[in-house]
């Protein structure tokens, strides 16, 4: 492997490197929305400005959900993945079964 591959990955077992990288993607990406912004307000009326802001924030709104819906899958999996040192509803799901999972959870033991 190459000197920065090495370099790069022993940056990423540093929490504040990889919160360095989260921010600066953060602000390059809002630096980004507002320049589409500005241009877009240049070049359309106000309805239609209106109307283009109104969509992005929706589609924005619907990234968010399926971000959401991601992390909870992906938190499950990897706790599943994991085994006996997982969390107990992912063992309980192995082992027993969804029916009794369920029932216990809802105190139908």
């Amino acid at each position: 492997m190459g000197e920065l591959t090495l370099r790069l990955r022993a940056a990423g077992q540093r929490p504040a490197i990889q919160g360095g990288f989260m921010a600066a993607a953060m602000v390059v990406a809002g630096g980004f929305d507002y320049l589409v912004n500005i241009v877009v307000g240049r070049q359309l009326p106000p309805t239609e400005f209106f109307i283009f802001v109104t969509v992005t924030a929706l589609l924005q709104v619907m990234v968010q959900v399926t971000n959401v819906i991601r992390n909870v899958v992906a938190y499950y999996t990897a706790d599943a993945t994991v085994g006996d040192d997982g969390h107990p509803v992912c063992r309980d799901l192995g082992s027993r079964g969804v029916r009794r999972v369920v029932m216990g959870r809802i105190g139908m033991r």
